[in-house]
């Protein structure tokens, strides 16, 4: 008889803990939504100066307001979303976020295109095993999530970030010919083409799927 009650127990606090975890991740729900909310947000405020902002390695601006900004590139333009929506400073560089999804990445998420709800999403350095479930990234994805990728460029490393902003839409700073420095674009134009445009190219050697809004620094 005592040991009945002692399974009942356990299972009863089995059961009490399920109940909290879900009652928790309710509650985080309309938080995180909120977040998100803010980040597209500011992020549409840059892009709403699209035509008065340029793409700019050498005079990028940190800590500008929408209203302020007028050089930043791919790195600076996320880091000032996130700094106005949070006063927070996430990595202001690619090569930082590389090196912190290097380092933060779950063995089993390395390597591979897969959901889950960590910080550090996926860590890839073997692209041309995952090259074919690349396509699969617009399905994992949430506001505010970053794609950042490494390639090599004349012999030297160059980085690039993104943020994804629902509705299968990135948002980015980019160096181009159109005009204006901020753009936005379907995920697919970075996967699609057979595979040939961006991610899927082969000179790609690194990519990075980082979730900030469940850092230790937003947080």
């Amino acid at each position: 008889m005592k040991k009945v009650l002692t399974k009942l127990l356990v299972i009863i606090m089995t059961f009490n803990v399920i109940l909290c975890s879900v009652a928790v991740n309710a509650a985080n729900e309309p938080e995180q939504a909120e977040k998100q909310k803010a980040i597209i947000n500011v992020a549409n405020a840059y892009y709403a100066r699209k035509d008065k902002i340029k793409y700019s390695q050498s005079k990028r601006q940190l800590n500008v307001t929408p209203e302020q900004a007028k050089n930043l590139d791919s790195s600076a333009f996320i880091y000032n979303i996130y700094k106005q929506v949070f006063g927070v400073e996430i990595p202001a560089k690619t090569a930082e976020f590389i090196k912190e999804a290097q380092k933060g990445c779950k063995e089993k998420y390395k390597n591979k295109i897969k959901a889950n709800n960590e910080h550090i999403i996926s860590y890839i350095t073997n692209v041309a095993k995952v090259k074919a479930n690349i396509k699969d990234l617009k399905n994992i994805l949430q506001p505010g999530d970053l794609i950042v990728w490494t390639k090599k460029k004349n012999g030297k490393e160059h980085g690039y970030i993104v943020m994804y902003i629902g509705d299968g839409e990135i948002i980015r700073c980019t160096g181009t010919k159109t005009k204006g420095g901020i753009r936005k674009d379907k995920i697919t134009r970075l996967i699609d083409k057979n595979g040939k445009e961006y991610l899927g190219k082969s000179k790609v050697e690194k990519i990075a799927v980082i979730r900030p809004l469940n850092a230790s620094y937003i947080k």
